[in-house]
């Protein structure tokens, strides 16, 4: 028997690629033998759900998935048999019935022919099932289509959470994860689709927050200052607060002077930097 997946250690890196390859291979082969299956439940039932657990390498004994667990179900007849309170009403009567698979724990899941196009029909059928072993996931299929319900959402039991077509599985290997006890992603394609878009989104976001951060950084480090002006912020008409914060446009100069008179004052004190004009002296 194979390792049981509680045991089994999860694959990582190039493993789970490689494993990842090799499922939708194997899935479009699997599409490729049912995709034109015609034949009875009975006659194909086993086998197509046998192949799913081989793929998927879901671990199971010979015997104890299939049509093992016998389930006793009320079927309404046509007869009426008169209530209580003396109004006629349909007889129920019961009958055993086996569930086609059932993973304890994870699923049940119920096959039906091909030509059973309106898996709808047999939604009551797969909930008594459901009602008396619990698991968290459901499944109705008619060979060329899946039925997939979450028990675990809200009112998760009633309605399908996706529906499949089996052609559509390669490229939804991951729907079937819950097989192998792992989770699946049974979200529709408009939900894909947004949950794609809002990633790359917020990819493009942070990636421009992040260069912003940068370009500031940058563009702080590379600002020309003069060594000879204190950059101060000041309220006009008085000198500030050395704890406030620094404003370039009111910066005063040497002596709390302010543009005009601290150039002034500089080029007179670095007089190498280039000759004196009139300019200079007349704002002397």
């Amino acid at each position: 028997m194979t390792t049981p997946s509680s045991q089994r250690r999860p694959l990582k890196g190039q493993d789970q690629l490689d494993w990842q390859a090799r499922l939708v291979e194997q899935l479009q082969d699997f599409v490729g033998h049912w995709k034109g299956y015609a034949g009875t439940e009975r006659s194909g039932a086993q086998s197509f759900l046998q192949s799913l657990l081989e793929i998927y390498e879901v671990p199971f004994e010979a015997g104890t998935v299939f049509e093992q667990h016998p389930v006793r179900l009320p079927v309404r007849s046509k007869k009426t048999q008169r209530s209580l309170f003396g109004e006629e009403e349909p007889a129920v009567t019961y009958e055993t019935t086996r569930m086609d698979m059932y993973l304890p724990k994870v699923c049940v899941w119920e096959m039906k022919a091909p030509g059973e196009a309106d898996l709808q029909v047999h939604h009551e059928q797969l909930l008594g099932y459901w009602a008396r072993v619990r698991p968290r996931y459901m499944v109705l299929s008619n060979f060329h289509e899946l039925w997939i319900y979450d028990t675990n959402e809200e009112h998760g039991q009633l309605a399908p959470r996706l529906q499949l077509r089996l052609d559509e599985l390669p490229d939804r290997p991951d729907a079937l994860l819950f097989l192998r006890g792992e989770a699946p992603d049974l979200g529709a394609r408009a939900e894909r689709i947004t949950a794609e878009v809002a990633t790359a989104l917020g990819r493009l976001v942070r990636d421009f927050v992040e260069g912003s951060k940068v370009g500031r950084a940058r563009s702080r480090a590379d600002r020309p200052r003069h060594p000879g002006v204190r950059l101060r912020h000041v309220r006009r008409g008085r000198r500030a607060d050395p704890g406030r914060p620094v404003h370039r446009h009111h910066a005063p100069g040497p002596r709390g002077l302010h543009a005009p008179a601290a150039l002034a004052v500089l080029r007179r004190q670095r007089p190498a930097l280039r000759p004196e004009t009139a300019e200079d002296r007349a704002a002397s």
